[in-house]
């Protein structure tokens, strides 16, 4: 019996599975779509999509949904029952009239169909019409049922996951108010002798939402918007010892409240850059960006709180090179086991970074080389006859100059170098400006994605836009405002608030945005994002910051000065975030660990600030 047949199968089966994982592999492998870097002062911004409501709901429609999901039995314990407990009330109170007591058997079983919705439906079974006194009560018990029911539509919205409950929510209360409730019935879906449905629930949530606008607005950003009318309200309100006026309730508020300004602000910049051409477009982008974060220096600095605003220049670069990198690698190794970058269109970047910090850097330097410490010392004694007469001391520490405008070193050497740098940062970015849209423009992009998409008018773009700035401005008004008295009550150091606070939560557009283009396929594009940052960053606001300074401190309007005299603390960290973002062009490929450590160095250098004070 011949055995060929038998070899040639099993080589077959070989040949199919090594095809078979190579394919695999393949797959698992994304290959960076950006191919050219981009113009600098324009940074990349994603595309606007419409995205509404029933658009959403007609895809979850397509989906199977578990009724004892986590995120149903979530909703029901925090949010469920107490919204339920309203109804039995509002049922007791129905049941004590004596005539409307099937007004309280509907408001139990609306309180049972409300502690768990999942899998039910609300039906009219028939048509009578309501009582006028019965539709009385009902206007009378609103402020029980209603505001408690609308108050866990506000917060299911806010979770935006959870906008399907809100608006399961706000259809029973119109359901009390405009029907008869007598009429209605709570059943399951899956029953087939039921109407059509006034209220269905399937499922409490979904992540489509996340991508909901509302007039292309992203609602995750319009829903903090309460949050700037709280702030106000607890900034330029004297509550006194009250709960609303804790500094600590009003510098969150604060914070929170900045967030929508920052995404106006940069949404608007974007559509007016696409209108205004690839020029203006970049200088618009470049002032506005850097207007965003030196109007939150310049109250800091004006309160006096020069560490808050060092830190957080500090936690800018920090941001920019390693959470946003960060968040963007580890969103691209979920998806993709492993992505290959694009080093031309990364190096080209490398090289502006690298020469943007280094001359931000310099007058740092020289001024720890050459001065900025003093020795304390214990049991000196004096060895020796004159004029040759040593000191021998014991127990000496190193003691850092706290305010270095009295240092000489600072005097003579330090602040000519300083100036002198802060006026070559702007030179050293309009070279780059010019070398992106003028000498060697072929090599950038200019026309990105969605250039050809609808925005907003111009007029509206800038009515938008001031509106956002001046919100903006108040934010750090009122921020910087509280945030003395909230570092008293929590103990905690302003450099590690200005590096964390100051830098993560006013800025969170950019997180996503970098999330968006790494799902996209475009991680070149999220790395960008960063690079365009901590350049702009370095080489725009620290020279504006300085003059800003300088004002300030000639006024007499603050006493202590901003430098670019930066801790050691601060050099070691911007210049190892430096080095992992160039570290990656050594790279042939990224995965999630890559962009974890990203996020782990970050972690340390927090732990490190929070510490450092102790």
């Amino acid at each position: 019996m011949s055995t060929q047949p038998l070899i040639d199968n099993v080589q077959m089966k070989t040949y199919t599975q090594e095809k078979d994982a190579e394919s695999e592999d393949v797959s698992s492998v994304h290959i960076d779509v950006d191919d050219m870097p981009h113009v600098m002062g324009l940074r990349p911004a994603p595309p606007r999509q419409e995205l509404n409501l029933p658009t959403i709901e007609a895809l979850e429609s397509f989906k199977k949904h578990r009724m004892c999901s986590v995120s149903n039995i979530i909703w029901s314990i925090f949010i469920g029952w107490w919204v339920a407990i309203a109804f039995v009330v509002v049922g007791i109170l129905f049941f004590l009239t004596g005539f409307f007591y099937r007004h309280g058997i509907f408001c139990f079983r609306a309180a049972y169909f409300i502690v768990f919705p999942f899998g039910k439906i609300a039906h009219t079974k028939t048509t009578s019409r309501c009582h006028f006194l019965a539709r009385g009560l009902w206007c009378l018990f609103l402020p029980i049922y209603g505001i408690i029911s609308l108050l866990g539509a506000v917060i299911s919205w806010e979770f935006v996951y959870y906008i399907p409950m809100a608006k399961t929510l706000w259809k029973l209360v119109t359901v009390c108010l405009k029907e008869n409730p007598e009429n209605i019935e709570f059943t399951y879906a899956t029953d087939k002798k039921a109407s059509i449905p006034l209220i269905l629930c399937s499922q409490s949530g979904s992540w489509y939402y996340f991508k909901f606008t509302v007039y292309g607005f992203e609602v995750i950003y319009l829903n903090f918007i309460p949050f700037v009318f709280l702030s106000l309200l607890v900034g330029f309100v004297n509550f006194g010892h009250t709960g609303l006026g804790d500094p600590i309730l009003g510098s969150v508020f604060a914070l929170f409240g900045a967030m929508p300004a920052a995404y106006f602000i940069g949404v608007c910049v974007d559509d007016l850059s696409k209108t205004l051409g690839i020029i203006i477009g970049s200088i618009l982008c470049s002032v506005f960006l850097a207007l965003i974060e030196l109007i939150l220096y310049y109250f800091s600095l004006k309160t006096g709180m020069v560490d808050i605003t060092r830190a957080a220049i500090t936690g800018a670069f920090l941001m920019n090179l390693l959470i946003i990198p960060g968040v963007a690698m580890l969103a691209a190794g979920i998806k993709w086991k492993e992505t290959v970058l694009n080093r031309k269109a990364q190096s080209i970047g490398g090289y502006f970074l690298l020469l943007a910090i280094i001359s931000m850097l310099f007058p740092s330097v020289f001024y720890h080389i050459h001065g900025g410490s003093s020795y304390k010392c214990d049991q000196c004694t004096l060895n020796g006859t004159a004029p040759n007469q040593t000191f021998n001391c014991d127990y000496c520490t190193n003691k850092e100059i706290k305010n270095i405008v009295d240092d000489p070193v600072y005097k003579k050497f330090g602040a000519p170098l300083q100036y002198t740098m802060s006026i070559l940062m702007p030179a050293i970015y309009i070279i780059s400006f010019m070398f992106s849209v003028r000498t060697h423009a072929h090599i950038y992009v200019v026309e990105h994605d969605g250039e050809h998409e609808k925005g907003m008018s111009t007029v509206v773009a800038i009515v938008i836009l001031c509106i956002a700035t001046v919100t903006f401005s108040l934010m750090a008004h009122v921020m910087t405002d509280k945030m003395p008295e909230a570092l008293e009550k929590l103990h905690l150091s302003e450099r590690f608030v200005g590096l964390i606070f100051y830098t993560l939560i006013p800025n969170a557009a950019e997180y996503i945005n970098a999330i968006k283009f790494a799902l996209n396929g475009n991680i070149g594009l999220s790395m960008e994002i960063g690079n365009q940052g901590a350049i702009l960053t370095s080489l725009v606001e620290m020279p504006a910051l300085m003059l800003i300074s300088l004002i300030l401190y000639k006024t007499k309007q603050t006493k202590v000065m901003f430098t670019l005299i930066f801790p050691l603390i601060d050099i070691f960290s911007i210049v190892t975030a430096v080095f992992l973002r160039n570290a990656i062009l050594m790279e042939k490929k990224i995965n999630y660990s890559t962009g974890l450590s990203f996020l782990i160095i970050f972690t340390l250098i927090s732990v490190v600030y929070y510490f450092e004070n102790f």
